[in-house]
This record gives structure tokens, C-alpha cells and sequence, in this order.
């Protein structure tokens, strides 16, 4: 969501950060197992199985651990329990 509100490219190629944008560059002669076209992507018609979660459904969660890979959580918390 912090991407997308802050990020006026969001849905554009020119909109990935730098290190994306090489390493998609970097391998774009690389050889595809399947190729498909922009309507079957749009319609999620491609081999991979789309399993949907309990409670979640497609909606991708992060959990605790995923969050504290990403960014220090308790730092976080303490500065939106200081703010109450």
C-alpha cells in the first residue's frame, strides 16, 4: 500500500526501483518455459497452481517473522506506544 500511495509509477516498468529494473534487464534473452499473452496474465490463466488460503483466500499476509526481515518491528512499537 506504502508503494502504490507514494509511488505515482506504481503500475509502470519506469516505476521499479534501479536494482529491479537492471536485474530484470540483465535477464531478458534468458529463455521462458511458457510464454503468455498479456490477457492470460490478466486473467490468471497460467499453469501455477492459485490455491486459495483459509481466512486469506489470494490476499497475500505477513506475519510477524516476515515483518522483522523486513524492518525492526519493536522500534515500531515503541514509537507508536509513545504517541498514545
Amino acid at each position: 500500500m506504502n508503494f502504490v500511495f507514494y509511488n505515482q509509477n506504481y503500475a509502470r516498468y519506469r516505476g521499479l526501483p534501479d536494482w529491479a529494473r537492471s536485474t530484470l534487464e540483465a535477464h531478458r534473452q534468458d529463455l521462458r518455459s511458457t510464454v503468455y499473452s498479456r490477457p492470460a496474465l490478466e486473467a490468471a490463466e497460467t499453469h501455477d497452481p492459485w490455491g486459495e488460503r483459509a481466512i486469506f483466500g489470494n490476499v497475500r499476509y505477513m506475519n510477524d517473522r516476515g515483518l522483522r526481515r523486513k524492518f525492526d518491528i519493536d522500534r515500531y512499537i515503541r514509537r507508536i506506544t509513545e504517541m498514545q
